[in-house]
């Protein structure tokens, strides 16, 4: 797999109902399928119940070894174990944060070197401009455009 959007929860307990986070709109994948399927790239979503959840799919990155990854903590921004596992992270990684326009989220204290970057943005607009920045850094920028403007 080229490509891993991992959501993480809304709330922090499993099991609590209504941990998930609001579902992706299927246009919003539609578009991410087609930008990651136009540039070569295989996509895969994964949104986790809880923060436990979420580590553990973290941690498991670095065995399947994706080219990029889009991170959405949700809840588990608030927790230590996220920190520590986006810190031993190997794998490239765009922090995203779906937060309304009203209420910023805080971002990842003390990065580590592989994060590409943070994008703060309302649900889709967020994951549109993550993956933009995931491709631009794969190269793939352009790719599966059909328009280039240039020199």
């Amino acid at each position: 797999m080229s490509i891993v959007v991992i959501r993480g929860p809304a709330k922090t307990p499993c099991g609590a109902s209504g941990s998930l986070t609001p579902s992706l709109h299927p246009a919003v994948i539609a578009s991410l399928v087609d930008s990651a399927t136009s540039a070569g790239k295989s996509l895969s979503i994964r949104s986790c119940a809880c923060v436990s959840e979420l580590v553990d799919a973290i941690a498991l990155l670095d065995r399947e070894r994706p080219e990029v990854v889009l991170v959405e903590p949700g809840a588990g921004l608030d927790d230590a174990r996220v920190h520590a596992a986006l810190r031993a992270l190997h794998v490239p990684f765009v922090e995203i944060h779906g937060d309304p326009p009203d209420a910023r989220e805080a971002e990842l204290h003390d990065p580590p070197p592989n994060r590409l970057g943070v994008v703060h943005g309302f649900m889709a607009q967020g994951f549109t401009l993550g993956m933009a920045w995931a491709l631009d850094h794969l190269g793939c920028a352009d790719c599966g455009s059909r328009y280039h403007v240039g020199t």
